[in-house]
């Protein structure tokens, strides 16, 4: 009898365990139809034949990163062409439908843009606007795929991600915040993201003066600023904002996620490419992804193999997202200067 209490015991304290973490069952693996939860939003656990949105592998479904078991986040956008799922363009072409694209993130128009566009099921052409509510057709097919990534603002014609370290970047520095957040001509160090890691983030993100919905829902300025960090404070602010001003709160908001990656273990080894990587990273998906991510990688000093690892930590179909590439090309371009961590302790 007391031994059949002591497993009743046990099996009572996995479920409660189970159900009061969320990441629980990213260590003993998720089964078909449990919920996961990404950088997209949360989602179900399944297989990406299955999945009319974005599918997110490695860790979300299971330890293993097993690709036949994904989170599916289905993310509902509606467009003049109809309703349908935002989708990673470089999955290629969906048969039945079409891409439709969008510089607007509103409560209408989930997706983030960049390869993260709305696909609409028996649309016969992709749709280019400057607005949702826009109903002017390009002469794009349905079978091809833009040969340029939109940005959120509608003046920039930038379609590359500048990445390469320029020994001066032509980026007008900002009104400071504090002497320690204004990087805009910096090379790194001091445990601050350099001035190509500011450039990278700032094209990942896009610039929007006013406030906005992200693709889950949150209220947004700027260069990615979450306003419920501060509830009341974007309303605050003389919008639109300017572009020094987005830098600014940009630069704020990454103070947290420098400090998230150098406590993890031997960060005093990277150099400031690296370690800008790495808070573009955790700035995108959260100081426990990061160490979840990579902590075994630093524990081995394997600074390389956080380079190569980055492209896969987040994949649609199997494929890395267009963030994460770049994320890992910042990563593996040379650099001497160190990072100005300090280590964990």
């Amino acid at each position: 009898m007391k031994s059949i209490s002591f497993a009743g015991l046990f099996v009572s304290t996995l479920v409660v365990s189970a159900s009061a973490f969320p990441h629980f069952n990213s260590i003993f693996g998720r089964g078909g139809g449990d919920d996961c939860y990404t950088a997209y939003g949360q989602g179900t656990c399944g297989s990406p034949k299955d999945c009319k949105g974005i599918t997110v592998g490695k860790k979300y479904c299971g330890g293993s990163g097993d690709y036949q078991s994904q989170c599916c986040v289905e993310l509902v956008c509606n467009v003049p062409a109809g309703k349908g799922w935002c989708r990673d363009v470089k999955d290629g072409d969906y048969p039945g439908g079409s891409f439709q694209y969008s510089e607007y993130g509103n409560s209408e128009w989930p997706c983030i843009g960049g390869d993260i566009q709305c696909w609409v099921p028996g649309s016969n052409n992709s749709t280019s606007t400057s607005n949702p509510t826009s109903t002017s057709t390009s002469t794009k097919t349905p079978t091809k795929l833009p040969t340029k990534t939109p940005t959120k603002t509608p003046t920039s014609t930038s379609t590359s991600i500048p990445i390469s370290i320029p020994t001066s970047t032509p980026i007008s520095a900002p009104a400071p915040i504090s002497a320690s957040t204004s990087t805009s001509d910096s090379t790194g160090g001091n445990a601050v993201i350099n001035a190509a890691g500011v450039a990278m983030l700032k094209e990942l993100e896009g610039f929007r003066g006013d406030i906005y919905k992200d693709q889950v829902g949150v209220d947004t300025i700027g260069y990615g600023h979450n306003c419920a960090a501060a509830p009341g404070s974007c309303e605050a602010m003389k919008q639109p904002i300017s572009p020094s001003d987005a830098e600014n709160l940009l630069m704020k908001d990454l103070e947290q996620f420098e400090k998230c990656v150098c406590s993890l273990p031997n960060s005093e080894g990277l150099n400031s490419n690296q370690f800008s990587a790495l808070v573009s990273f955790a700035f995108n998906t959260g100081c426990f992804g990061t160490s979840d991510y990579f902590k075994d990688l630093m524990n081995k000093k394997d600074y390389s193999g956080i380079c190569s690892a980055l492209p896969n930590t987040n994949t649609a179909n199997g494929a890395p997202t267009s963030r994460r590439e770049a994320e890992a090309k910042l990563c593996s371009t040379p650099m001497k200067q160190t990072c100005g961590c300090k280590g964990s302790n």
